[in-house]
């Protein structure tokens, strides 16, 4: 008889859902999106409008620097 009184308390059942560590986990991983999507904005605003040319930079590029070295012989002493 106690298997018929049962019988009807499991068909609406859905599960347990997120809980509360579940949904604390949820609303810390939105916190953390939000803050990183506002920090990447904040970063993409400060660049400038056009990266300079290269060559106004010569030694930016160290193969480059290497390589006129060699050429002019400056090659440094490692003693």
């Amino acid at each position: 008889m106690d298997a018929v009184l049962a019988e009807g308390i499991l068909e609406n059942f859905t599960g347990p859902g997120l809980g509360w560590i579940g949904g604390g986990l949820f609303t810390i991983t939105m916190i953390i999106t939000i803050l990183l999507m506002r920090n990447m904005n904040m970063r993409i605003k400060r660049l400038p409008e056009t990266f300079g040319d290269t060559d106004s930079a010569p030694n930016s590029d160290p193969l480059r620097r290497k390589k006129q070295d060699a050429a002019s012989g400056d090659e440094p002493n490692d003693n």
